[in-house]
């Protein structure tokens, strides 16, 4: 439900609330949205809506190997999935894929002293617009330390060196490390 089509604010759930509508999405309205995209894309490449051989070039691939973030972002996901259910299947547990949580992960960070962002204390905030009255424009966010759904965390910044190496007003870089052992290998492999 916090996922939209891409350019649209349609919820992906809309369309896979019953399976006939999913695969109705997918063999129509994938295809369909696939060739607005391309001629979005055209637009912004050549600045005609009308340059067929570029909106080709760009309905095939957006039909057939997407380079965007959010269908990069799906393949990585499926991936993660099925990789998940193999490891449930082996393990009788979903093992540490609750880490994609992100409160399960800072939670366990700091259970077990590892350096994690930081979150605030306070149990939760109020946040007011300056300039809208009668109650509008007031959010009221619980923090996940207190059983709520939000992370509070002050907005933190690229270190100094590393903000010299990125273009003006990058977002905060971040990796993950990510270790492996042989010894986590089964004898077979």
């Amino acid at each position: 439900s916090n996922v939209a089509v891409p350019g649209t604010g349609m919820a992906l759930s809309k369309v896979c609330v019953m399976r006939p509508v999913a695969v109705g999405f997918l063999l129509i309205g994938a295809p369909c949205w696939s060739f607005v995209a391309a001629v979005a894309k055209a637009k912004r490449d050549t600045g005609s809506y009308f340059s067929l051989r570029k909106i080709a070039e760009n309905y095939r691939e957006q039909l057939l190997k997407p380079r965007d973030w959010f269908s990069l972002w799906r393949t990585n996901s499926r991936l993660a999935a099925w990789h998940s259910l193999c490891v449930k299947k082996e393990t009788q547990g979903w093992g540490d894929y609750d880490m994609e949580n992100k409160w399960a992960f800072i939670e366990k960070g700091r259970n077990k002293g590892v350096a994690v962002s930081p979150v605030l204390e306070t149990p939760a905030l109020c946040i007011k617009h300056k300039n809208e009255e009668g109650g509008m424009g007031i959010h009221f966010f619980r923090n996940a330390l207190e059983g709520g759904d939000w992370i509070l965390q002050e907005v933190m910044q690229n270190e100094a060196f590393v903000a010299g190496l990125l273009p003006e007003n990058a977002p905060l870089s971040t990796f993950r490390v990510m270790t492996a052992s042989r010894l986590g290998l089964s004898s077979k492999e």
